[in-house]
Formats: structure tokens, C-alpha cells, sequence
């Protein structure tokens, strides 16, 4: 698959900002990120981060809206990020 410009753009940025993780959820964004030695996380990890700081009070909530939205998220991964916040 291709990046898209958004994406592109992320990455631009964090390249001229040694240090910066960025946020990247799409396969390919991913492994290019990877190979520029980019560090990076997922929106997932930051909910499941978010809850433990007591940021957002349920994953569960906010991933119904992401989905609600257009985020693709199968029901078995939805699933084990529930379980990992304990909901």
C-alpha cells in the first residue's frame, strides 16, 4: 500500500526533529518509519497509555467513536485492546 500525504508529512516533520515519536497506525507508514529509524507508537498504545494516566476514564468509549469515524478495527483486535485495559 501507499503512504498517503498526511503520512509523508509525519514523517517529514519527525526526520527534521531528531527525537520526536510520531503516531502511526497505517502498515506501510509504519515499516517506512521503521526504516528511517523513526520512533513510533499507535493510537491503540496511546488509549491504553491514556487510561493507565487516568487521562481518559474508558478505552472502550473512545474506540467506539474512532470507529464511528472510519477507523478499521476488527472485532478481534478491539477485543484484546479491551482486554488489556481491563474493560
Amino acid at each position: 500500500s501507499r503512504i498517503d500525504a498526511g503520512e509523508i508529512a509525519v514523517l517529514s516533520v519527525a526526520l527534521s526533529m531528531p527525537g520526536t515519536t510520531v503516531v502511526l497506525d497505517d502498515r506501510a507508514a509504519r515499516m517506512e518509519a521503521n526504516r528511517l529509524g523513526i520512533p513510533m507508537t499507535g493510537t491503540l498504545r496511546l488509549l491504553l497509555d491514556a487510561k493507565e494516566l487516568g487521562i481518559i476514564p474508558s478505552v472502550e468509549a473512545t474506540l467506539d467513536r474512532l470507529r464511528d469515524h472510519g477507523m478499521h478495527l476488527s472485532d478481534a483486535i478491539i477485543r484484546e485492546v479491551l482486554r488489556q485495559a481491563g474493560e
